[in-house]
Protein backbone atom coordinates (compact mmCIF):
# COMPACT_ATOMS: atom_id res chain seq x y z
CA UNK A 1 0.00 0.00 0.00
CA UNK A 2 1.36 3.27 -1.06
CA UNK A 3 1.52 6.19 1.77
CA UNK A 4 -0.39 8.90 1.28
CA UNK A 5 0.44 12.43 2.71
CA UNK A 6 -1.80 13.25 5.80
CA UNK A 7 -2.23 9.63 6.66
CA UNK A 8 0.35 7.11 8.17
CA UNK A 9 1.41 3.62 5.58
CA UNK A 10 0.28 1.70 8.64
CA UNK A 11 -1.78 2.36 11.31
CA UNK A 12 0.59 3.04 14.75
CA UNK A 13 -0.26 0.13 16.84
CA UNK A 14 -3.30 1.06 19.61
CA UNK A 15 -5.06 3.29 17.26
CA UNK A 16 -8.58 2.22 16.39
CA UNK A 17 -8.52 3.84 12.47
CA UNK A 18 -10.84 1.87 10.84
CA UNK A 19 -9.82 -0.05 7.29
CA UNK A 20 -12.20 2.81 5.59
CA UNK A 21 -10.22 5.38 6.70
CA UNK A 22 -7.03 3.90 5.19
CA UNK A 23 -6.20 5.02 2.04
CA UNK A 24 -6.16 2.26 -1.10
CA UNK A 25 -9.38 0.86 0.82
CA UNK A 26 -12.70 1.22 -1.75
CA UNK A 27 -16.04 -0.01 -0.15
CA UNK A 28 -17.13 -0.83 -3.45
CA UNK A 29 -14.48 -2.81 -4.62
CA UNK A 30 -14.31 -4.55 -1.23
CA UNK A 31 -18.02 -5.76 -2.29
CA UNK A 32 -17.81 -6.50 -5.67
CA UNK A 33 -20.12 -3.52 -6.62
CA UNK A 34 -18.30 -2.42 -9.75
CA UNK A 35 -21.04 -0.87 -12.35
CA UNK A 36 -19.42 -0.78 -16.31
CA UNK A 37 -17.99 2.62 -17.41
CA UNK A 38 -20.70 4.56 -19.08
CA UNK A 39 -21.27 4.08 -22.53
CA UNK A 40 -20.27 6.28 -25.36
CA UNK A 41 -23.55 7.47 -26.36
CA UNK A 42 -24.87 10.98 -27.51
CA UNK A 43 -23.48 12.54 -24.01
CA UNK A 44 -20.05 11.40 -25.03
CA UNK A 45 -19.50 13.25 -28.15
CA UNK A 46 -21.21 16.95 -26.08
CA UNK A 47 -18.50 15.98 -23.13
CA UNK A 48 -15.70 15.54 -25.65
CA UNK A 49 -13.21 18.72 -25.90
CA UNK A 50 -13.26 18.84 -29.78
CA UNK A 51 -16.87 19.04 -29.46
CA UNK A 52 -16.51 21.83 -26.62
CA UNK A 53 -13.58 23.68 -28.71
CA UNK A 54 -15.37 23.70 -32.08
CA UNK A 55 -19.29 24.63 -30.43
CA UNK A 56 -17.43 27.89 -28.41
CA UNK A 57 -15.83 28.93 -31.99
CA UNK A 58 -18.85 28.40 -33.20
CA UNK A 59 -19.58 31.89 -31.77
CA UNK A 60 -17.41 33.95 -33.96
CA UNK A 61 -18.92 32.30 -36.77
CA UNK A 62 -20.31 35.18 -39.63
CA UNK A 63 -23.90 33.41 -39.22
CA UNK A 64 -23.72 34.89 -35.27
CA UNK A 65 -23.64 38.72 -35.35
CA UNK A 66 -22.07 39.56 -32.40
CA UNK A 67 -19.47 37.09 -30.25
CA UNK A 68 -19.00 37.79 -27.05
CA UNK A 69 -15.78 40.05 -26.40
CA UNK A 70 -13.41 37.50 -24.97
CA UNK A 71 -13.66 35.55 -28.12
CA UNK A 72 -13.16 38.10 -30.34
CA UNK A 73 -10.18 39.28 -28.39
CA UNK A 74 -8.94 35.63 -29.01
CA UNK A 75 -10.20 34.54 -32.24
CA UNK A 76 -9.55 35.97 -35.79
CA UNK A 77 -10.81 35.96 -39.21
CA UNK A 78 -8.57 34.60 -41.65
CA UNK A 79 -7.81 37.72 -43.96
CA UNK A 80 -5.36 36.42 -46.84
CA UNK A 81 -3.24 39.82 -48.10
CA UNK A 82 -4.33 38.92 -51.47
CA UNK A 83 -7.68 38.21 -52.86
CA UNK A 84 -8.00 34.29 -52.75
CA UNK A 85 -10.93 31.93 -52.84
CA UNK A 86 -10.43 31.10 -49.54
CA UNK A 87 -11.03 34.34 -47.90
CA UNK A 88 -14.87 33.95 -47.52
CA UNK A 89 -14.83 30.91 -46.17
CA UNK A 90 -15.04 31.17 -42.98
CA UNK A 91 -12.07 30.24 -41.91
CA UNK A 92 -10.03 31.42 -38.44
CA UNK A 93 -6.17 32.63 -38.32
CA UNK A 94 -3.62 30.45 -36.41
CA UNK A 95 -1.24 32.70 -34.35
CA UNK A 96 2.29 31.37 -34.07
CA UNK A 97 3.35 29.72 -31.32
CA UNK A 98 6.57 29.27 -29.93
CA UNK A 99 6.54 26.05 -27.77
CA UNK A 100 5.46 23.27 -29.64
CA UNK A 101 4.28 20.95 -27.02
CA UNK A 102 2.47 23.48 -24.80
CA UNK A 103 1.74 26.38 -26.90
CA UNK A 104 -0.23 24.45 -29.75
CA UNK A 105 -2.63 23.24 -26.74
CA UNK A 106 -3.42 26.76 -25.84
CA UNK A 107 -6.81 28.02 -26.73
CA UNK A 108 -6.17 30.74 -29.13
CA UNK A 109 -4.02 28.23 -31.35
CA UNK A 110 -6.39 25.47 -31.01
CA UNK A 111 -9.29 26.18 -31.57
CA UNK A 112 -8.54 27.69 -34.75
CA UNK A 113 -6.91 24.77 -35.53
CA UNK A 114 -9.93 22.52 -34.88
CA UNK A 115 -12.92 24.78 -36.52
CA UNK A 116 -10.59 25.22 -39.78
CA UNK A 117 -10.61 21.09 -39.73
CA UNK A 118 -14.24 21.15 -40.00
CA UNK A 119 -16.23 20.86 -43.73
CA UNK A 120 -17.57 24.20 -44.87
CA UNK A 121 -20.82 23.26 -44.88
CA UNK A 122 -20.69 22.88 -41.09
CA UNK A 123 -18.38 25.81 -40.39
CA UNK A 124 -21.10 28.12 -42.44
CA UNK A 125 -24.10 26.57 -41.17
CA UNK A 126 -26.95 29.40 -40.99
CA UNK A 127 -28.20 29.00 -37.19
CA UNK A 128 -26.30 27.47 -34.41
CA UNK A 129 -28.96 24.74 -34.01
CA UNK A 130 -28.12 23.46 -37.70
CA UNK A 131 -24.37 24.00 -36.37
CA UNK A 132 -24.63 21.56 -33.29
CA UNK A 133 -26.44 19.24 -35.63
CA UNK A 134 -24.32 19.11 -38.21
CA UNK A 135 -21.30 19.00 -35.74
CA UNK A 136 -22.65 16.24 -33.53
CA UNK A 137 -23.13 14.04 -37.41
CA UNK A 138 -19.69 14.83 -38.30
CA UNK A 139 -18.03 13.79 -35.17
CA UNK A 140 -20.22 10.69 -34.74
CA UNK A 141 -19.26 9.90 -38.36
CA UNK A 142 -15.18 10.10 -37.53
CA UNK A 143 -15.50 8.31 -34.35
CA UNK A 144 -17.32 5.48 -35.09
CA UNK A 145 -17.36 5.22 -39.21
CA UNK A 146 -19.81 5.46 -41.94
Amino acid sequence: MESCPGFPAKPWPGSNMSRTLLPGFSPALSHGNISPPPSSTSTGCRSSPGFTIKHSSSRTSPSIPSPPQYLSDLLHPYTPSRSLRSSDTGLLSIPRSRLRTVGDRAFSVATPTLWNALPAEIRNAASLDIFKSSLKTHLFTMAFGP
